[in-house]
This record gives C-alpha cells, structure tokens and sequence, in this order.
C-alpha cells in the first residue's frame, strides 16, 4: 500500500479487497472451530460447561480494520485521505491526546490554575493519614493485590497476562529457603522494590511500562473520521497492578475528606 506508482483510487481498492479477505479468513477460522468442537464433544463426550464451548459455539465478529483515515486539517469539500498504518496511527494518537487537553490550560497558566484551587480546599487530611499515604509499599501491599488479580484479561504491549504475574509468585514461594530460613528469590519483595522505586524516582524514559496499545472501536457514522472510534486502552499488567495498589492504600485514607458519594 505503500507503493508510489499506485494511485489514490488503486490504493483504496486494494485496502478494500485486503479487508474482505481477511473478514472470509476470520469466518473460516471460526467455522473449523466450530468443526473442531463439535468432533470433540462427540467423541469424549465433554460437557458444555466451560469458557472455551461458551466463545466457540457464540458468533464471532470479523475485525475492523482501518483502511483510511480522513485528515483533520483537509477541507470537507476535498478530504484528503491517510493510508499509511504507521500515519493513521498518528492521526489517532494526537486526536484522543488533544481531546483530553480540550480546554485545560497549559504550562504555567494550568500550575497557577491548580494552585488557585488547591488553596481554596479547607478539608486537610489528618497526621495519620499523611503518614499512612508517605510510607512506602510492603509486601503485604502487593500481595493484597497479586491473588485477586482476575485471568483472562488481555495484556498490554508488553503481551504478558496477570497469570503470569501471579504464577511466578506463587513459583517464588514453593521455592525451598535457604540455611538462614530466606527464599532465594521472593517475588512480592521484589516487585515491591520496583515500585517504590517508581514512586521515588519515576519511569526511566525508555521503558514501555506506562505506554499502552490503543485499540478504536467504529461506534457509528462514517468510518474515516477517527472521532467515530471509541478507544480502548491495553495497558501492562504490571502497571496495572502498580495502580491497584495505589489506588487501595489511597482508599484507607481518603474517606476522611472525600464525601462518600
């Protein structure tokens, strides 16, 4: 698609006959599924209880693929259109960003902003409280954290599952102690390690564990503006479980000058 001797129209014919190849290859993949199953419930005479009979006997539906996206900045009477995978991405990308700015200031304008009302809040927490939120995380934190951490969720960039997460600590603790009575490696120490030092000190730039893979869902209306694409967010499991952690020690503390509605 990417090919300069390719006209636009060409372009756009060729991303519409991709898509009803992939959409036939989704249909035929979930049909020897289903053929699949059906043979073996026939032959072991399995009981239709679990997940996998439940999503393999429902209707899949073909993904969406984005074949182009309109350019925000083109004119209405003559839309230019983006078909590169790595622009429309961009496209996406600023459009949810500079949604999410709309009408926030910026710089120095949005600390004078913060700060104005920051002072106008009356309700303090309470000593204890203050403490309870500056001591760092423990390893009962995180394991308050790690067992209910649900399965079947899907992963973020990184492509590692919670199961993962919680497999390898309870890998950790079958492992035998050592002549002093420690692990030899202990997971939940470790993990908490991290992420006090992200509370301390931040993410390192290069590190990937903050970013996400975006996903637009077509809700409605036309297909080539990205503002017709609700987004979902796939975030790491690691991160995700940093945040679950915070957000339980903040809910130990907060009740006391949050309303409770």
């Amino acid at each position: 698609m990417t090919d300069p001797t390719l006209l636009e129209e060409d372009k756009r014919i060729v991303g519409l006959h991709i898509q009803e190849k992939l959409n036939q290859l989704e249909i035929l993949q979930h049909k020897t599924s289903q053929d699949h199953l059906a043979a073996k419930i026939c032959l072991e005479s399995e009981s239709p209880v679990s997940k996998f009979w439940a999503k393999s006997g429902r209707e899949q539906k073909t993904h969406d693929a984005i074949v182009e996206l309109r350019v925000p900045e083109s004119p209405s009477n003559a839309p230019a259109y983006e078909h590169r995978s790595d622009k429309m991405a961009e496209l996406a990308r600023k459009y949810y960003d500079d949604l999410q700015k709309e009408g926030m200031a910026q710089g120095i304008e949005r600390e004078e902003a913060l700060t104005k009302v920051l002072n106008t809040i009356d309700i303090k927490l309470s000593e204890s409280n203050k403490t309870e939120l500056e001591t760092p995380l423990t390893k009962g934190n995180i394991e308050e954290v790690l067992g209910p951490l649900p399965n079947g969720k899907a992963p973020g960039i990184d492509g590692i599952p919670y199961e993962f997460w919680k497999w390898l600590n309870e890998k950790a603790k079958s492992i035998p102690k050592d002549d002093n009575g420690e692990s030899p490696f202990d997971f939940a120490e470790c993990l908490t390690a991290v992420y006090n030092d992200i509370e301390s000190h931040g993410v390192v730039d290069a590190s990937s564990f903050a970013e996400g893979l975006l996903h637009p869902i077509h809700k409605k209306k036309d297909r080539h503006e990205i503002a017709n694409y609700r987004p979902i967010m796939l975030l790491n499991s690691n991160y995700k479980a940093l945040t679950k952690t915070l957000a339980l020690k903040l809910t130990r503390t907060v009740p006391s000058i949050i309303h409770k509605n």
